[in-house]
C-alpha cells in the first residue's frame, strides 16, 4: 500500500466522519434567543428530520417557550424529556390554530411526554413551560389544574377556545432550566428553508 493510498483512505474516512457529524446535528434544532410563549410570537423550526429541540427557560420563573413543528405522522408523534423530579417542566401541545391539544404536567415514570390527542392538522405548537404554568383562553384555563392524571386533552373552563396568554404559578422560582425535547415523526415547521443534507460532492469541495 503506497503512502498516497493511505492518505486518500484518511482523507475519505475524515469526509465520511464530517458528514455524520454535520447530519446528526443537522437534526437538531436549538432555540435562538428566546422562543416566544404564543404562536404568534413561536420560534419556527427549519431543520429537517427534526428529532431534538434544545432551549433554557430563563431563571425568573415567566418564561414558556413555544416552537412550531410539523408531524410526519401525526398518529405516531410524541414529544418527550427524561426528568428525575416532580418539579420537571411542562409540555403542551397545540394545533395550528393554538387550540389545546394535549398536556402533560408533572414528570411520571421517568419523562414528561406529550402526542397526538385528536385533529388531523400537520403542523402543531409544542411549548414547553416551568411547573404549575397554565394555558388561558378566553374563558379560563383550557387545562383544569386540579384534574388528576399524568397527561390529557384539555378539560378546563377554556377548552372549547384558543390560547391567548399564561398564567404563571405564585412566586415561581428557579435558575435556568436546560431542556432537550426528544421528538419522533416530526419534521421541520417551515420546509421551504429547511435545512438540506450536505451532499458527498458538497463535502468533497469544502474538505478537498
Amino acid at each position: 500500500m503506497t503512502r498516497k493510498t493511505i492518505r486518500r483512505g484518511w482523507w475519505l474516512a475524515l469526509l465520511l466522519l464530517v458528514g455524520l457529524v454535520e447530519a446528526a446535528a443537522a437534526q437538531v434544532w436549538t432555540e435562538v434567543g428566546d422562543a416566544g410563549d404564543l404562536p404568534a410570537t413561536a420560534q419556527v423550526t427549519t431543520t429537517a428530520g427534526l428529532v431534538e429541540i434544545h432551549g433554557t427557560l430563563a431563571a425568573g420563573g415567566d418564561d414558556v417557550d413555544m416552537y412550531c413543528i410539523q408531524m410526519v405522522d401525526p398518529q405516531q408523534f410524541v414529544a418527550l424529556f427524561n426528568c428525575t423530579t416532580q418539579d420537571a417542566p411542562d409540555l403542551w401541545l397545540f394545533t395550528s390554530d393554538a387550540m389545546g391539544n394535549y398536556g402533560m404536567d408533572g414528570c411520571y415514570s421517568g419523562v414528561v411526554a406529550v402526542a397526538l390527542g385528536n385533529g388531523a392538522s400537520l403542523w402543531y405548537y409544542l411549548a414547553i413551560s416551568r411547573d404549575g404554568f397554565e394555558a388561558i383562553g378566553d374563558q379560563g384555563s383550557l387545562w383544569d389544574p386540579t384534574a388528576p392524571g399524568p397527561g390529557r386533552s384539555p378539560d378546563g373552563p377554556g377548552a372549547g377556545g384558543p390560547l391567548v396568554s399564561w398564567q404563571a404559578p405564585v412566586n415561581p422560582q428557579g435558575g435556568d432550566i436546560d431542556y432537550v425535547i426528544h421528538l419522533d415523526w416530526a419534521d421541520a415547521c417551515d420546509q421551504s428553508v429547511a435545512d438540506e443534507p450536505l451532499s458527498w460532492s458538497g463535502l468533497r469541495r469544502r474538505y478537498h
